[in-house]
């Protein structure tokens, strides 16, 4: 019987009565809620936090490995604008080719002003899936060092 975490518990600071992160959670390629997915499996980072302030708010979320090492960062104004008005706002952030090697991923996320000056609320390490078995057959279900697995070719070099 394993207790249930809630993203609330690796909340680090908050500015009250600004804008706070709900919930955040994995759903595989089909939809469904989860907090295990498969290497190379398509995957969605869902975001939802509940804004009551009318000013525009910019947020990030770091994927971390089970060493709450940093691996990637996305940040919601990278491709699209902050989120504006007062509200609960729900964002899905798709991951089409994970690189993610099995293991525990956890994530650091950040709702803040687009000028990062105020950062109203911070959550560190939060666990939020685990990677494990096989999705795409061309991912090496193998022991080598590292996270990520990206395909990599070896050319011979005829000129040493």
């Amino acid at each position: 019987h394993t207790a249930i975490i809630h993203v609330s518990d690796s909340r680090v600071s908050s500015i009250p009565d600004s804008t706070s992160v709900c919930d955040l959670w994995v759903e595989n390629g089909s939809g469904n809620r989860t907090t295990i997915v498969r290497q190379g499996e398509p995957f969605r980072i869902m975001l939802q936090f509940d804004s009551q302030i009318v000013s525009p708010v910019d947020a990030a979320i770091v994927v971390e490995n089970g060493k709450k090492q940093p691996l990637f960062a996305t940040h919601l104004s990278d491709l699209s604008a902050p989120a504006v008005g007062k509200g609960i706002h729900t964002y899905a952030v798709p991951i089409d080719n994970p690189p993610l090697r099995n293991g525990r991923y956890l994530a650091s996320i950040a709702l803040f002003s687009p000028d990062q000056r105020l950062f109203y609320d911070v959550i560190y390490h939060f666990p939020l899936f685990d990677v494990a078995g096989v999705f795409d057959p061309g991912f090496p279900n193998d022991i080598r060092w590292g996270d990520l697995y990206f395909p990599i070719e070896w050319r011979l070099d005829s000129e040493c």
